[in-house]
């Protein structure tokens, strides 16, 4: 197997004889966001991935109507009070709940501030508290 599509951040997918799948280009590209998110903000990159792929699968479409408040929404799975309320404080203009990078965005502004809580993900994977 060859790499049949290079991203952003040195990601690329493998595939056998055929192109990846949309899906696939996707969510690489949501890896490679979080990835540069990350080291943006100065949180360890593998414990955001770890939240993403519990929380959405990478995702970015993904909504869970089960939880309290209207559902959660894309990739970190926001409820919208949590996200307007961070795009707010971030002056984040015109903010989108579905906008990967707003998403990003607002989520490693919160875990900057040691809100790892606010994603039972974080709690399952034990990695609450850290800074």
């Amino acid at each position: 197997m060859k790499p049949t599509a290079i991203l952003e951040g040195g990601l690329y997918l493998r595939q056998a004889n055929h192109l990846a799948n949309p899906l696939e280009i996707e969510r690489a590209r949501n890896k490679a966001i979080i990835i540069s998110k990350a080291d943006e903000w100065g949180i360890d990159s593998n414990l955001a991935l770890k939240i993403v792929r519990c929380e959405s699968g990478f995702d970015s479409r993904a909504y869970n109507s089960n939880d309290p408040n209207g559902g959660s929404f894309g990739l970190f799975q926001f409820q919208k009070t949590t996200f307007y309320s961070g795009a707010e404080k971030l002056k984040i203009k015109n903010p989108d709940i579905w906008n990967v990078q707003q998403q990003s965005e607002v989520a490693f502004y919160l875990l900057s501030q040691n809100k790892w809580h606010l994603w039972t993900c974080a709690r399952i994977n034990g990695i609450v508290g850290i800074k």
